[in-house]
């Protein structure tokens, strides 16, 4: 009988140990996604509040359809919402029909990226690993 009491107690510090690295690990990926969710939906934001911007008139305070008057540091600074989550400023580039917005995640492993084509309004959003 003490032998498999002793077996029991065995098997069951096992499984909870188990359990406990299943669910640390589980954590850290949803962590990973949730950053990952929070970055885009920024992106997002920022890239609508952008052409928001580039569409309104001069008399608004916006670019009126100029991308050169929009990425004016500004008329960014009008438009650019605050970033959480992230590691240094975003990065704001022209394209040839639109603009790019790159943040870098607060982690340091990941780079996002959102590209706003101004012409037909559609956005393109990239993730990509840093080494």
């Amino acid at each position: 009988m003490g032998q498999q009491q002793i077996l029991l107690i065995v098997l069951s510090m096992i499984l909870l140990g188990v359990a406990i690295t299943v669910g640390v690990s589980m954590y850290f990926s949803n962590a990973d996604s949730a950053n990952q969710d929070q970055i885009y939906s920024q992106l997002n934001y920022a890239s609508s509040a952008g052409y928001s911007h580039y569409l309104k008139a001069k008399t608004f305070n916006g670019a009126e359809k100029n991308l050169d008057e929009l990425l004016k540091q500004e008329s960014i600074d009008l438009w650019l919402p605050k970033f959480e989550g992230i590691s240094g400023e975003p990065i704001i580039k022209k394209i040839s029909n639109g603009f790019s917005i790159s943040v870098i995640s607060s982690n340091g492993k990941h780079k996002a990226t959102i590209f706003e084509n101004v012409s037909d309004n559609s956005r393109t959003v990239s993730w990509e690993e840093i080494n």
